[in-house]
């Protein structure tokens, strides 16, 4: 094949390695586009004092080069550090060493709606204006090539200029970003996302225990369910794929109206009506909607069971990627969708479904899958929740002293709002006062919330006004929020992030600000922890404990722990809630088992140490 011969192009600058401590971007290319092939086979830098080149990593100079690089005290600037270098470079069998700098994490501090999702290339043209044209060069020799060896056989020709154009880009946008972070006062907060990007490289290494015949058994179990609501389905609308987007417009055409008002945005890529769950929702009060919204999600839950099924390594370990560069900082979850699982202790809410018995239904069936992720023999899960965390925001936001005050005596947020809504406190009353908290939270509609308030109560309007009249300060928060955001285009929160206005959603507001602050605590707390569980040390330093964070869901950082090692969780857990900076409490609420479904909530080290016991000698 024509990688054979690759030759060393441009001189190797080894011996300026170590005379300057300048940052250095490295881009690297890796053999194909499948996670087998993603080892290291050319390579490029780019630095103030060394100038750029590139070389493949096939001859022994460019290999010398590129581990000198790797292991020099240089910063390394890395655009998609955790993804690409980190990984890619680990299964080469190299050890990249930080400093570490990400133009990505950069840029979406700066820019988080950016349409072109940071990528490299789409900055270079839109920031420094260069048309890298070269992208589409290399495309085009790619398509000739299967996708496990493609890169192997593109000419050193196209592939070189390419290479040195990308570590030449990433070091220019850094600089770029820099002043504008340093500019902003947002220097400090990027550093702290860095170390935090570090903590979801090791969770991604560490990944989550997949039990597979409990994976296939719960599988199966949904099937039940999932054919008997395709048939009610079938019944109600005719026979129809719900798996296309066209088809399940025509089947509801037949009932519910798609006025100009209703209609829901176009998707780009097949132009029809969008039937996502946010469009629909709006008519689940109605029966006949309400077996469509089950429908889907069983179906959500079957397809993200088959991803599972699909990623479990002959270890038995399944690897998630986490990404952190969504617009409110919080992270989502490609390869393993752990942040598509059920909440821990609670059922699926009926916004889901409309109707509360179909959501119990529905709830029972995809509950199991939290059972699927286990540990390793001798080993338990242990689960940290940041309990109402975002609704305990809403009230430090609001101001409001009597929510305050009632939240730090320790009283849990929905029974407050509850008793100065209606005056009393029950369960049907806590049903509805959730689904209100969280409609507001979330800039839900009128006519959306009195459609999911409906089934519980005839007088859905009536509700929110005694809600509006009784507890004023959440709708003067959200007026508020709104407000300034559309004064200076933006609010702010505490750690520095700004969440920009939108003039199109300006409800987003108060659940962008409440969301991704709560993201910033929980990316605290889990640096904190790493800290803890890694000591201060080198990314690649051996750990002190065995334990390690398996996963973030939710709000929840999961944790494989070793029994010697449970006295660590007071500790953890203290520094996971301390944020003097806020006027309410951040509760966590601990609970331990061997699966994520099973888990028994504990509140003393005492009871932690019991539980641990106990499971271990069953």
């Amino acid at each position: 094949m024509e990688y054979h011969n690759w030759k060393d192009l441009d001189d190797y600058p080894i011996e300026l390695l170590d005379r300057s401590t300048e940052p250095i971007a490295l881009d690297t290319e890796t053999a194909g586009f499948t996670s087998e092939s993603n080892f290291v086979v050319y390579f490029s830098w780019a630095g103030k004092d060394i100038g750029s080149g590139a070389g493949p990593a096939t001859t022994p100079n460019g290999m010398a080069f590129l581990e000198a690089i790797c292991a020099c005290k240089r910063p390394k600037i890395c655009h998609a550090l955790k993804i690409a270098e980190l990984t890619f470079l680990k299964k080469t069998g190299i050890q990249l060493e930080g400093p570490y700098h990400d133009p990505i994490l950069m840029h979406a501090l700066l820019d988080p709606t950016h349409a072109g999702n940071h990528a490299l290339k789409t900055l270079a043209r839109e920031l420094l204006s260069k048309p890298r044209d070269d992208e589409f060069v290399l495309q085009r020799e790619q398509a000739r090539w299967p996708k496990p060896i493609r890169n192997l056989n593109i000419p050193q020709a196209i592939m070189h200029p390419y290479s040195v154009a990308d570590a030449e880009d990433a070091l220019t946008l850094f600089y770029f970003f820099k002043r504008e972070l340093e500019a902003r006062e947002q220097w400090d907060l990027y550093l702290s996302l860095v170390e935090a990007e570090l903590c979801y490289f090791r969770i991604d290494q560490a990944g989550v225990q997949l039990d597979r015949e409990r994976l296939e058994r719960v599988r199966v179990e949904l099937e039940t369910p999932i054919s008997h609501l395709q048939e009610r389905a079938f019944s109600i609308y005719g026979e129809f794929n719900i798996n296309s987007p066209d088809q399940v417009v025509h089947a509801l055409t037949k009932f519910f109206p798609l006025t100009e008002r209703n209609e829901p945005t176009k998707t780009k890529d097949i132009g029809s009506l969008k039937t996502a769950h946010d469009v629909l929702v709006q008519w689940c009060d109605d029966p006949r909607m309400q077996v469509i919204l089950a429908w889907k999600f069983l179906l959500s839950a079957r397809k993200m069971l088959t991803t599972f099924y699909n990623h479990i390594t002959p270890e038995g370990r399944g690897h998630p990627q986490y990404r952190t560069t969504l617009v409110t900082g919080r992270t989502s979850c490609a390869i393993i969708p752990l942040q598509g699982i059920p909440k821990q202790r609670t059922f699926i809410k009926e916004v889901n479904c409309g109707d509360s018995k179909l959501s119990k239904e529905c709830a029972e069936a995809f509950r199991n899958v939290r059972a699927v992720i286990t540990c390793l023999p001798g080993w338990v899960l242990v689960s940290n929740d940041f309990a109402q965390i975002e609704y305990r925001l809403a009230a430090h936001y609001s101001g409001s002293r009597r929510l305050i005050d009632r939240l730090c005596a320790g009283e849990d947020f929905h029974r407050i709002t509850c008793e100065l809504v209606f005056g009393e406190y029950h369960k049907e009353l806590r049903v509805l006062i959730k689904i209100v908290n969280y409609g507001l939270l979330y800039g839900m509609g009128e006519e959306s919330l009195c459609a999911i308030i409906r089934p519980h109560n005839a007088n859905p309007t009536g509700i929110l006004r005694r809600y509006e009249e009784n507890l004023p300060e959440m709708r003067i928060f959200q007026a508020n929020v709104e407000r300034i955001a559309r004064l200076r285009g933006y609010v702010q929160d505490p750690f520095g992030r700004r969440y920009f206005f939108d003039h199109t959603r300006p409800y987003l507001m108060v659940s962008h600000l409440c969301q991704g602050t709560a993201a910033g605590i929980k990316k605290i707390g889990l640096t904190r922890i790493d800290r803890i569980l890694h000591g201060t040390g080198r990314l690649w330093d051996p750990s002190p404990y065995k334990s390690r964070c398996i996963a973030d869901i939710h709000d929840d950082l999961v944790l494989e722990m070793v029994p010697e090692e449970i006295e660590l969780i007071p500790e953890l857990v203290t520094q996971m809630k301390t944020f003097p900076q806020f006027t309410v409490p951040f509760e966590i609420e601990t609970a331990i088992g061997l699966n994520l479904l099973e888990m028994k909530e504990c509140r003393t080290l005492d009871e932690m140490q019991t539980t641990v016991q106990k499971l271990l000698t069953v």
